[in-house]
């Protein structure tokens, strides 16, 4: 099951701004801001800082090829929006989530360092791969924002909705695979770690039909998760046109 999901905030119609999401620094240059993300990221998630190979700890460092990676998508290299870490863990037990707020993007990863039940290595790999996957849904913005726009206007159906948002993410997962091939192995085969590519996989098949229907109709994912969302959606544009309605049935002010 795809366990990494898109924090939607719905167009900020419901007003959700992180509270204590770090200060969104305008004058800051790219590297300046994209290194302070990553200082805070690990400080925040220390399992992703190291890694064991034949017993002996490594460090991930600056001029590695995943630091610099990720570092450049918090800069927002392909998404022209700079992304600020959250701290906070994402909800409903998700692995990793991203938002969106007034002009920013958040990353938000969960917090797994206390828990390594598959070992240090494992719960490492895990969390590298939440980060990448959710920086590469960024990249899906403008698609997220159409659709869930299109459901707030009510020219989707529930399912088609859920079928869109799902669309998106598969294409996120295929970018996730390539990433694995192309930068994740390397580093990997270059520092002597011991990769599981099922935890990059995610159940990824080639055809998004099949892999769609991994998901039967009424399952969590992807029905529910956007059928609710759907669902906050079509309520929040009846209020606003009952709100709309109210107005206009207002007398007009009257002159002195």
């Amino acid at each position: 099951m795809l366990l990494q999901k898109t924090l939607l905030l719905l167009l900020l119609l419901a007003g959700l701004t992180p509270a204590s999401a770090q200060s969104f620094a305008r004058s800051e240059t790219a590297e300046s801001w994209s290194k302070k993300q990553m200082q805070h990221m690990l400080a925040d998630r220390p399992v992703m800082k190291t890694y064991q190979v034949g017993g002996q700890i490594q460090w991930v460092r600056q001029q590695d090829s995943i630091w610099q990676w990720v570092a450049e998508r918090y800069a927002g290299k392909t998404t022209g929006i700079k992304t600020a870490w959250h701290e906070a863990a994402p909800t409903d037990g998700y692995e990793a989530m991203h938002g969106y707020a007034a002009e920013k993007a958040y990353i938000f990863l969960q917090d797994r360092s206390a828990r390594a039940g598959g070992g240090h290595n494992e719960t490492f790999e895990s969390l590298w791969s939440g980060v990448v996957f959710e920086h590469l849904n960024l990249e899906n913005a403008r698609g997220f924002h159409q659709t869930t726009l299109a459901a707030y206007q009510g020219k989707c159906s529930r399912d088609d909705y859920a079928r869109q948002m799902a669309a998106l993410e598969y294409r996120a997962l295929g970018k996730a695979q390539d990433f694995y091939q192309k930068v994740w192995l390397p580093w990997c085969e270059a520092g002597g770690f011991v990769s599981n590519p099922d935890i990059w996989a995610h159940g990824y098949l080639p055809s998004f039909d099949a892999w769609l229907a991994q998901y039967p109709q009424g399952s969590a994912y992807p029905w529910e998760y956007y059928g609710k969302a759907y669902d906050i959606l079509r309520q929040k544009a009846g209020e606003a046109a009952q709100k709309a309605q109210a107005l206009e049935k207002q007398p007009a002010a009257s002159g002195p």
